[in-house]
């Protein structure tokens, strides 16, 4: 249950990060001004609703027996579909929400001013955007590339109806992305 609880909530977090970012890029007047108590009660409700989803699929897919300990053991038979069908779900629209945020500072007017000082500035809020471009990319490409990779492997792999030795390696190998991806979530998001 608690791997499982964390996969969605970070997979969630990763999604209401980039929502942040990109109200605060498109409407920053708005952003400030928004009251933060109901702000981040809207993200937590978030987070709850979709670990409540994961919760009843667990629910809903019970079977009593010894389980391997990995993330998709809890789901059985249509659960893992719908499992991982929630994850590619959440991920891709990580994604798209990720690309608009990159797109909207790739595209974001540098104006300059006559005074050195003000030029100095806006030399460095550009080498801060390029940062910040750098780090998205990374994060988008590395951290959300591993959580699009498994699921879409367990799909692939579910649509191929293996037998069930083969289907058992096949997710052990699907979620090696997961684990690297979680693995160097640290180097990312500190050193980026």
């Amino acid at each position: 249950f608690l791997p499982e609880m964390g996969v969605a909530v970070g997979c969630v977090c990763i999604l209401c990060v980039g929502m942040d970012r990109l109200f605060s890029i498109h409407a920053s007047i708005k952003y400030r001004s928004v009251d933060k108590r109901i702000y981040y009660s809207g993200l937590v409700l978030l987070m709850v609703a979709y670990c409540s989803y994961i919760t009843s699929l667990m629910i809903i897919f019970h079977r009593p027996q010894v389980l391997y300990c990995e993330i998709i053991s809890p789901f059985h038979d249509a659960g893992i579909e719908w499992f991982s069908r929630a994850h590619l779900t959440v991920i891709f629209t990580t994604v798209v929400v990720y690309l608009a945020v990159w797109i909207s500072l790739r595209s974001r007017p540098v104006t300059f001013c006559c005074l050195c000082v003000s030029y100095l500035l806006n030399i460095l809020e550009m080498k801060e955007m390029k940062r910040l471009v750098r780090s998205l990319l990374i994060i988008a490409s590395v951290d959300v590339g591993g959580w699009i990779i498994t699921p879409g492997i367990i799909q692939f792999v579910l649509a191929l109806r293996l037998p069930d030795h083969k289907f058992f390696a096949a997710i052990q190998f699907a979620v090696i992305f997961i684990n690297v991806a979680l693995s160097i979530k640290f180097f990312i998001y500190y050193l980026t």
